[in-house]
């Protein structure tokens, strides 16, 4: 018999932003949470870590097999300044997936399809913030490492766009951060709480970015509120409240958790996927869901700090 609940499948289960999704919806009792991974073993650790009993572990193969009211696609290489590696990759797997998936709804045409797309989609350039009349522009032959990510997300939405009839939203992330990061991994916000923790230096280059991160709570709420708008094709930039600069946050681990930097003019201005100076989004098309985030990019690093700090503790 069918449970009344709202059946959503995330793909990706593993990555950073599905871990907040998965412990942000734990405890909803209208959603049944399918989660997809390929190692099982792993996945159960974690839902043990969040004390999750809740969400139901599903191998990929299983996909077909299920009737699935949502499907949200969390399913790519985490792009930093060490994955060069990943160039030959990152077409192949956004395809092979992508089209796992639209497979899946356009024989299940009632199933909305949630894919997490990227803020790089407006281009390599932000002097400016991103908006309505933003356009993205590519040297066709003079390609250059930071434009494979962006192509491979650009050309995904290009095609969802095009299957107009389906249920498929593009949510476009510029910058996340939760207790859940890997520390692994090359970000402004690893590198801040590596040095932290190793009581190093950090160093930083003199320009003062600007960058905005939605809270996970926030970003699970604006999920839920995509779920209940299923008659709709159209990608949306996720915003806080409102963005935050570098120096704002350098201050502020330098007040709470007695952070130490040094600025060093143009250290470290190599991106992956591009110089993002003000790497955000104006853009109106966020008010086409009935949401308002809660948070603001400050509250978010606050509030996830503290919780990182615990489990680390």
């Amino acid at each position: 018999m069918r449970s009344n609940k709202q059946i959503i499948a995330i793909l990706g289960a593993s990555s950073h932003v599905a871990k907040g999704l998965i412990f942000n919806f734990k405890d909803d009792e209208s959603i049944e949470l399918h989660c997809y991974a390929r190692d099982l073993e792993k996945m159960q650790n974690f839902l043990d870590r969040i004390h999750d009993s809740n969400s139901i572990l599903k191998s990929f193969s299983e996909l077909n097999k299920d009737r699935i009211d949502v499907i949200i696609n969390c399913i790519g290489i985490s792009f930093t300044i060490n994955s060069k590696t990943n160039n030959e990759n990152i077409f192949e797997l956004t395809e092979q997936f992508d089209r796992f998936i639209l497979n899946y709804i356009k024989s299940n045409h009632e199933t909305l399809y949630i894919n997490f797309s990227s803020g790089v989609v407006y281009g390599t350039s932000f002097d400016e913030p991103a908006s309505e009349s933003t356009k993205t522009t590519i040297e066709i032959n003079n390609l250059r490492t930071e434009d494979y990510y962006r192509i491979a997300k650009l050309t995904t939405e290009i095609k969802h766009r095009s299957l107009e009839y389906y249920n498929i939203i593009d949510l476009r992330i510029f910058n996340y951060y939760s207790r859940f990061i890997d520390l692994s991994k090359n970000y402004l916000m690893t590198d801040i709480i590596l040095c932290i923790k190793d009581n190093r230096i950090l160093k930083t280059s003199s320009e003062n970015i600007m960058r905005d991160y939605i809270h996970p709570s926030d970003l699970a709420n604006l999920v839920k509120a995509c779920c209940e708008n299923k008659k709709i094709n159209k990608a949306i930039d996720v915003k806080s409240l409102n963005p935050i600069k570098k120096m704002e946050i350098l201050d502020y681990f330098s007040q709470k958790y007695d952070l130490k930097f040094m600025i060093i003019p143009n250290y470290g201005d190599f991106s992956a996927t591009g110089k993002k100076t003000n790497y955000y989004s104006k853009n109106r098309n966020f008010n086409t869901i009935p949401f308002k985030p809660k948070y603001t990019s400050f509250e978010c690093i606050k509030i996830e700090t503290e919780e990182l700090f615990k489990l680390y503790s």
